[in-house]
C-alpha cells in the first residue's frame, strides 16, 4: 500500500518499477530486526560469536539465492533473496539466542497481560511528554 507512495512521490517516477521489489522485500524487515535485538542481546551477555553465527547463515543465504534467482527474475529475485535470506538469518538468531539463553519459544510471544501493561506505560510516557 505505501511502496507507490515510497517510490514513485518520495523518489520520482523513474522508481515506479521499484514498487513490487519494494513489496517483497519489506517483510525481511522482520527478520534483520531480529538479527540486531537477539544479536546485541547476546552480544550483551558476551557471546557475540553466537550472534556472527547467524549473520554468517544470513550471509551465505543471500550469495545462494542472488545466484540462483538474479539471473532469472531481476530485481525481484534478489528481493526474494534478501527477503528469504534475512528471515533465514532471523530464525537462526532467535533459536541460537534461545538456546544459548535457555529461553523457551513460547517466550517470544506475548501474553494478554503485555498488551497491557504495554498501553498503560505509553499512556504514562505521553502524559510525562513536554507539549
Amino acid at each position: 500500500m505505501a511502496a507507490p507512495i515510497l517510490c514513485v512521490t518520495v523518489f520520482g517516477d523513474e522508481f515506479r518499477g521499484s514498487i513490487d521489489d519494494l513489496r517483497v522485500l519489506a517483510p525481511g524487515a522482520f527478520g534483520i530486526t531480529a538479527m540486531k535485538l537477539f544479536g546485541n542481546a547476546l552480544t550483551a551477555q558476551r557471546q557475540p560469536m553466537l550472534a556472527n553465527a547467524a549473520l554468517a547463515i544470513a550471509f551465505g543465504a543471500t550469495i545462494g539465492l542472488d545466484l540462483l534467482l538474479i539471473p532469472r527474475y531481476g530485481g525481484v529475485g534478489a528481493a526474494w533473496a534478501s527477503t528469504l535470506a534475512y528471515t533465514a538469518g532471523g530464525i537462526a538468531v532467535a533459536v541460537i539466542f534461545s538456546r544459548a539463553l535457555r529461553v523457551r519459544g513460547a517466550d517470544f510471544v506475548p501474553r494478554p497481560g503485555d498488551l497491557g501493561r504495554l498501553s498503560a506505560s505509553l499512556r504514562a510516557r505521553s502524559a510525562r511528554a513536554p507539549t
